[in-house]
């Protein structure tokens, strides 16, 4: 955050990816493509719909910069897991 990086955030609560995703589409004006394969889940086989629609209140979607993402390791050091869904 202090990096200015991260141009939006928003947590999955209601309809999780479903929701959050389209919404910060629609403010950018931009179309998305998701990476489901990249999302983390609570067991090892969901279905597409199930990781679309789960509510996960500690979960949050940041939008970074184009080329200002950061890689999932070095938000580790600071306690916090990360993936690239939407490149």
């Amino acid at each position: 955050m202090h990096s200015r990086a991260v141009v939006g955030i928003q947590d999955m609560g209601a309809a999780g990816l479903t929701c959050s995703t389209c919404e910060m589409g629609a403010r950018g004006g931009v179309g998305l493509e998701i990476e489901l394969d990249n999302v983390a889940a609570a067991r090892n086989r969901h279905e597409l719909y199930e990781i679309m629609l789960s509510e996960s209140q500690e979960r949050m979607l940041l939008v970074a910069e184009k080329g200002r993402s950061r890689k999932s390791e070095d938000l580790r050091q600071v306690g916090l897991d990360a993936v690239v869904i939407v490149a």
